[in-house]
């Protein structure tokens, strides 16, 4: 067993198993949550950073 930073001796086997889980719950929700997100902001045309270049302005600086 090791010993984890708060004290607790936590066993290897179940730490890679929370690992696993834990990473395989995240895919899934970026999976579900921003891969849609993402493909419905593409199709309508969306651009929230305002990353396409505008050549007509002569700065790209906002004053706030």
């Amino acid at each position: 067993m090791e010993e984890s930073e708060n004290g607790f001796k936590i066993p290897s086997f179940l730490r890679k198993t929370f690992d696993v889980i834990l990473s395989g719950l995240l895919t899934v929700i970026f999976i579900l949550v921003f891969t849609p997100v993402g493909l419905i902001l593409r199709l309508t045309g969306k651009d929230y950073m305002q990353r396409k270049i505008q050549k007509k302005i002569h700065s790209y600086w906002i004053s706030r």
